[in-house]
C-alpha cells in the first residue's frame, strides 16, 4: 500500500503499472507454494511457513549477489498480518505492532540481507541455555 500512497517510499514503476486496487486483487489469489508438495499439519517434517518458503528462500539468497559494507544491523520487523495464526506476536513499540515477527540481518539504508521467522518460543535443554546462543 506504501508504494501508491506513501511520498517516502513511492514507487513510480509500481504505481504506474497497476492501480492498489488491481493489486489486492492479483494479492488475494496469489498462490507461491506447491499444492502437491504441501504437508499436513498431522505429517512429520511439517513446516508452518510452507505456503511462503519459496519467497523466504529467495530472499535468504538475496546475500550471494549483494556484498554490503562493514556496517550491519540486527533488529526485529514485524511483517503486518490481521488474521488468526499462532506465530502471530503483539509488539507494542513497532509501528506496526500486531503481525509475524522476523530477526533481520540488514544494511543501515534497509536492505534485508538474512531473515529469520519467529515461530515461538522453543523448549531448550539446560545446557543450551547456559552455553549457547542462538542467532541468525
Amino acid at each position: 500500500m506504501d508504494y501508491w500512497y506513501n511520498p517516502d517510499i513511492e514507487c513510480s514503476i509500481v504505481k504506474n503499472c497497476m492501480t492498489f486496487r488491481r493489486f489486492k486483487k492479483l494479492t488475494k489469489y496469489l498462490h507461491i507454494s506447491d499444492i502437491e508438495e504441501e504437508k499436513l499439519t498431522t505429517v512429520e517434517g511439517y513446516d508452518v511457513l510452507q505456503k511462503v518458503r519459496p519467497v523466504l528462500d529467495i530472499i535468504d539468497n538475496f546475500h550471494e549477489k549483494y556484498r554490503p559494507g562493514r556496517e550491519l544491523v540486527v533488529d526485529e520487523a514485524m511483517v503486518a498480518f490481521k488474521g488468526r495464526h499462532h506465530i502471530k506476536q503483539y509488539i507494542k513499540n513497532k509501528p506496526t505492532k500486531w503481525g509475524f515477527k522476523v530477526w533481520v540481518l540488514a544494511t543501515p539504508q534497509g536492505y534485508v540481507l538474512r531473515g529469520n521467522v519467529y515461530l515461538g518460543k522453543k523448549k531448550l535443554e539446560i545446557r543450551e541455555c547456559f552455553f549457547g546462543v542462538r542467532l541468525l
